[in-house]
Parts: structure tokens; C-alpha cells; sequence
């Protein structure tokens, strides 16, 4: 009977230290999923700062070309009324276009060829 109660206790000893090694297992997994986590939200909120970062950096650059195109330079040729330089024009009176103004100095040659 003595060896019996050795050996359980060994038997118990042995289950305790299985329970604790799973115990541990998983609060090591559980602390795995954890950093795992943060590192993902660290890198997704740096790439969303990013992102936000590019995104006025382009819509600022935009806006700077549009102003500039549209307050400061005075006269802007462009090749037909049909592009995009002549659609991003807000003030068009200003407007050079290009096909149109050889048309016009072709026709001023001729009028002027013809009143001689």
C-alpha cells in the first residue's frame, strides 16, 4: 500500500505539472495574440497618418495648380477648347487657343490682303 501511495503521488505530482505547463502555454499564447494585436494597431494608425499625410499633400497640390493656372498667369494657350487646360479655366475670357488663333491671324492675313 505504501507503493501504491508513492506512485499516486508521483502520478499527481506529474498531472499538476502537465496542468501548469498547459496553464502556462496558454497564457502565452493568449500573450502572443495580445502584442500581436497592438503591432497591428500601431501599424495600421501609422499608415492611416500616412495615408491622411499624402492625401493633403495631393489635394494641396491640386488646389496650389488650379490657383495658380487660374489667378496668376494672365493668358494661357491651350490647343483646342476640348482639353483639359481649357476645362480647369475658370475665367476664360483670358484664354489663348491655339488652333483658334492661327485660324484668326490666317483670316486677318486675308482681310488684309484683300482691303489692298
Amino acid at each position: 500500500m505504501l507503493f501504491v501511495n508513492k506512485y499516486q503521488g508521483a502520478l499527481n505530482a506529474r498531472r499538476e505539472a502537465l496542468r501548469l505547463q498547459d496553464e502556462e502555454f496558454l497564457q502565452e499564447q493568449r500573450h502572443r495574440r495580445v502584442r500581436r494585436q497592438e503591432i497591428q494597431l500601431l501599424f495600421g494608425s501609422a499608415l492611416f497618418v500616412v495615408f491622411i499625410f499624402f492625401m493633403g499633400l495631393g489635394i494641396g497640390s491640386v488646389g496650389t495648380a488650379l490657383g495658380l493656372m487660374n489667378f496668376l498667369i494672365e493668358g494661357v494657350a491651350c490647343k483646342s477648347s476640348h482639353t483639359l487646360c481649357y476645362s480647369l479655366r475658370w475665367d476664360k475670357s483670358n484664354m489663348v487657343l491655339i488652333n483658334e488663333s492661327s485660324t484668326t491671324s490666317k483670316q486677318n492675313e486675308r482681310t488684309k490682303s484683300t482691303s489692298r
